[in-house]
């Protein structure tokens, strides 16, 4: 007669170490997930109930009313707000503009770094120093045009770069260079908006200068053994194996423009909420202002993330 062995109740209570493992890795995210749910998930849905209803507060009483509205909120945004609309327009015209430049500089700075010449170490330095100088003092300074100020106070003979191009006059060179007004104007946007682009520039440098160091050096090997010339390289090689990275740097570019210091849609949304609607009785239509711009940057991100994993090339899928 076969009988059947029972279990230790002692090993049955222990764990595999795939348990073990897994309940480590849980304790040590559970400080971000309790980070993500209190700090982000619940003032996320707090915000979410605050844009269908109209919020009044009252100093003498401590107390907060909220009367629900319904989408009231969100057509007084979009349809009665005299500049809501014209703000988020033209701050992604400034997203269009500032994004292409800025990672076509991260780019151009991470390759000029890669290469081997004497004083490199000093260059990248120079590089990555707009992104640990980028504190808030100076990013005040920038935006309340310190900066645009003393350049205009200074001549041609100045030895600083602002009186410099503005003897020159710029602006009135590319007016008479023949190009057409448009791209006169993106450069001209892009020359006065110089320090913003370096300063915003740091972390996509560091990126991209860690992708073009990970392409395999036999793969350049074996190009110019068949007769490939740089621009062929550049092309076949160098830009196909860093475009996933180079997506990244898209998408993050796109997001630090839509949560600038200076964004123009926050200012407003700012200015709603503790100027224009009476201290307090603007939080609804604050809110409502807030998610229709998320939705936008959801949007935006959805579609370019969309079109760029289709258009970059995945090493592990061929």
């Amino acid at each position: 007669m076969v009988t059947k062995s029972r279990k230790n109740p002692i090993q049955s209570r222990r764990m595999s170490m795939a348990q073990k493992k897994m309940l480590a890795g849980f304790l040590f995210t559970l400080p971000a997930i309790i980070g993500v749910i209190w700090l982000f998930l619940i003032p996320m849905g707090k915000s979410l109930f605050t844009s269908f209803h109209h919020v009044e507060i009252s100093l003498q009483s401590k107390s907060t009313e909220y009367t629900f509205m319904g989408f009231e909120n969100y057509r007084t945004a979009l349809a009665r707000d005299p500049t809501f609309n014209q703000t988020l327009v033209e701050s992604l015209v400034q997203m269009l503009t500032n994004v292409p430049i800025i990672v076509f500089f991260s780019f151009f700075a991470a390759t000029l770094v890669n290469s081997k010449f004497p004083g490199r170490s000093i260059a990248r330095f120079l590089f990555f120093l707009p992104l640990v100088t980028a504190s808030a003092s100076v990013m005040t300074l920038d935006s309340s045009d310190v900066f645009q100020q003393a350049m205009a106070n200074t001549d041609f003979k100045s030895i600083d770069a602002g009186g410099f191009l503005q003897g020159l006059e710029v602006s009135e060179l590319l007016q008479y260079s023949g190009l057409p007004e448009g791209l006169a104007d993106f450069i001209m946007n892009a020359i006065n908006g110089v320090f913003k682009i370096i300063s915003l520039s740091g972390v996509q440098i560091i990126i991209l200068l860690a992708a073009l160091q990970s392409v395999p050096r036999s793969l350049y090997e074996m190009a110019i053994v068949e007769g490939a010339t740089q621009w062929e390289i550049f092309w076949k090689i160098t830009f196909v194996l860093i475009s996933p990275m180079l997506l990244i740097c898209l998408l993050y570019s796109i997001i630090d423009s839509f949560t600038a210091y200076d964004n123009m849609v926050l200012q407003a949304i700012e200015y709603q909420l503790y100027t224009a609607a009476g201290y307090g009785q603007g939080y609804g239509l604050a809110a409502a202002m807030s998610w229709i711009y998320f939705l936008v940057m959801a949007i935006l991100l959805g579609a370019v993330g969309l079109i760029g994993s289709k258009l970059a090339f995945y090493y592990d899928k061929g």
